[in-house]
């Protein structure tokens, strides 16, 4: 009999559990696979088979856009499960290549906040939340994968499988083989939070404030990850109060000339994604001022965390770039189209998708007067680039830049000697 499944390249594996994509022939669709393979002839232990159930049914009992769906079970022959196929990266993957920003971050971890909240709806822990087990799909969405040890909450594991999970993700409890709850996941979430905004794992016995080392992260955050690393009573009670407090800790509470004066680069652009472009249009040369002196600085600086705050910060003056007078608007589209195209952000990643997409949004707002200022600036952008950069030539780069041509081209607000210098940038770039 011709088997269902034609099976491909191994994904990962695990103990005795190998994970494959593959095609199921009737439907004619991709899934994944996982299955218990004989090791040195041997057929798979109670234990593995015990998890191979459990996974099964804590994916049966789950429907949750952001969790792999089940399709089946099989338990004959090689015991495999077969279950939605999710292409894409997993978080260990994407740190090792660049280590993402707080605000990336925070857009990741909503979609997961919000699988475990589904998850110990039904009283179902993951107790294995680390980068490695959260797929970043092609699309952009987050999704919580691995429920190999799943546990119903307030179960006991025995003295066997104590070490189930992972070690520097794991709550003390879990490591200790006690009943445990939604605080041992809240506990693995934090860790895993941590190690994404810094690259290591997290000493919740000699806390590292990220805060005192990188701007870009409020010190709020700080206070709630070595909460939710410490004894189980401090812990938010709820992975819903845990998401909650992480939002809040991002938050501004303080007077506009304090931050700009004085507050970190997190608050400064708190202050800013919070306003309109006519609001920013209502600030004083002062304070407007000190804002563009603070940004020069930061622009200038070698260290990439420091470059990191500078990208959020710029993110949100891009947006309300509209409300400028024309020599602050030259000032930010210049360090936008830099940040956005040719930073080096790490081994293999040029430049920030969000703020290009900001520039395309600016592009379409752009006042009469900022027109002229806009082109002056793509003009003497693509007069500095070295086109033999390998990345110049990459079909990303080539896309993104004439998108930003045509638009500004397109725009009622563009002169005969603007347009003339934008087509003949765009005919270089065909």
């Amino acid at each position: 009999m011709v088997d269902r499944y034609e099976l491909g390249d191994p994904l990962g594996v695990g103990g005795q559990a190998l994970v494959r994509k593959a095609r199921d022939r009737i439907l004619e669709r991709a899934v994944a696979i996982k299955s218990l393979e004989p090791f040195f002839g041997e057929a798979p232990a109670d234990r593995d088979l015990d998890r191979l159930r459990r996974e099964a049914k804590a994916l049966a009992a789950l429907s949750h856009p952001y969790i792999p769906a089940i399709y089946d079970i099989e338990l004959d022959l090689t015991p495999r499960i077969i279950f939605e196929f999710i292409e894409g990266r997993n978080l260990l993957t994407v740190l090792n290549e660049s280590r993402p920003s707080l605000r990336e971050i925070t857009r990741w971890t909503s979609q997961i906040f919000s699988a475990l909240a589904h998850a110990h709806s039904r009283d179902i822990l993951h107790r294995d939340i680390k980068p490695a087990n959260i797929v970043l799909r092609d699309d952009g969405a987050c999704c919580l994968v691995d429920f190999g040890f799943a546990l119903m909450a307030g179960h006991t594991i025995n003295s066997s499988s104590r070490a189930h999970g992972t070690v520097g993700y794991m709550s003390p409890e879990q490591s200790r083989g006690e009943p445990i709850d939604g605080r041992a996941d809240i506990y693995s979430i934090a860790a895993t939070i941590y190690h994404l905004l810094s690259n290591k794992l997290p000493k919740p016995e000699a806390y590292e404030p990220l805060s005192e080392i990188d701007e870009s992260i409020p010190p709020a955050l700080d206070t709630l990850l070595r909460r939710s690393l410490g004894p189980i009573k401090e812990r938010p009670a709820t992975i819903q109060e845990f998401a909650e407090a992480f939002m809040t800790a991002q938050h501004v509470r303080t007077s506009v000339a304090e931050i700009l004066a004085s507050g970190q680069l997190h608050e400064v652009a708190g202050l800013l994604q919070s306003m309109t472009p006519q609001d920013f249009a209502k600030l004083k040369f002062g304070q407007r001022s000190i804002l563009f002196v603070r940004l020069a600085g930061v622009l200038s600086a070698n260290s990439p965390p420091v470059i990191r705050a500078a990208l959020t910060l710029l993110l949100a003056l891009t947006r309300l770039s509209a409300g400028m007078p024309s020599d602050d608007f030259r000032m930010t589209i210049r360090a936008a189209l830099k940040l956005g195209f040719d930073h080096q952000f790490g081994e293999s990643w040029r430049g920030d998708p969000d703020l290009r997409e900001e520039i395309y949004r600016a592009v379409l707002m752009l006042p009469s007067d900022h027109h002229h200022v806009m082109t002056e600036e793509v003009l003497a952008w693509a007069a500095g680039l070295n086109g033999n950069s390998e990345h110049v030539r990459e079909p990303w780069y080539q896309g993104s830049a004439k998108r930003i041509i045509q638009l500004m081209t397109a725009s009622d607000h563009c002169s005969d000697e603007d347009a003339a210098g934008l087509i003949a940038l765009l005919r270089r770039l065909s």
